[in-house]
């Protein structure tokens, strides 16, 4: 029998000694580059404060809208302002 050609043998090891890659969010994270690590931390940054600042002027238009509402009452009801 003959044996087997080098490039097949060699094939035959490389195909289950492949590098297992975690393919999570943090094992990305963690995987990457620090280049891609400060920029993801960046737009975590950034999402975190335009989250705030969306919270902050819902309050705040919640409020004025109370107050437009308890004025439009007031001024309708014939009572003095």
């Amino acid at each position: 029998m003959d044996a087997l050609p080098v490039a097949g043998a060699d094939s035959m090891v490389l195909a289950g000694s492949h590098a297992v890659h975690d393919l999570s969010i943090t094992g990305l994270f963690w995987e990457a580059d620090l280049v891609v690590k400060v920029i993801l931390m960046i737009l975590i940054a950034a999402s975190i404060w335009s989250w705030a600042i969306i919270f902050d002027k819902w309050v705040t238009f919640k409020s004025l809208y109370n107050k437009v509402n308890e004025f439009e009452n007031s001024c309708w009801s014939g009572e003095a302002l």
